[in-house]
């Protein structure tokens, strides 16, 4: 039983390096960093006919005329595939693709919370809603 095991350990982790081997893991040169909501031009490989986006949701992708690069939008956030493939369906090419926000979560609301805006928030309250209770929160980020 203990033989068995560790056969199919060997197996599947061999697998897996010979997997990562052939895909190659993406190396940071390999993710195309898109804002969202912002387009980015970039270029494709000599050849390509064809651009397919694993998840439409977070990224478009349109060849552009004479096919020498491609205009990537950002519509979600997140990260998905891009495969670059010849007219003979080779694949030429797969890259990452990774949907940032706008602006640092969080950050930006930092002067929205001051204790001089809770203050006049709380006495608008007051004066529309007389008796009303109210209650706030703060919710963060973690860094990265």
């Amino acid at each position: 039983m203990l033989h068995r095991t560790l056969l199919c350990f060997a197996l599947v982790s061999g697998l897996g390096l010979s997997s990562a081997a052939a895909a190659g893991a993406a190396a940071p040169s390999d993710v195309l960093k898109v804002t969202l909501d912002q387009a980015k031009i970039a270029k494709v490989p000599t050849g390509t006919t064809t651009l397919v986006v694993g998840n439409p949701s977070i990224a478009d992708v349109t060849m552009l005329k004479g096919g020498v690069g491609m205009v990537v939008t950002g519509k979600g956030y997140g990260e998905t595939n891009l495969v670059a493939i010849d007219a003979q369906g080779n694949i030429l090419d797969e890259k990452q693709i990774e949907v940032t926000p706008t602006r640092s979560i969080g950050e930006d609301e930092v002067p929205d919370n001051s204790v001089a805006h809770i203050r006049s928030r709380r006495e608008a309250f007051a004066r529309g809603c007389p008796g009303g209770k109210m209650s706030s929160g703060v919710t963060g980020v973690a860094p990265e």
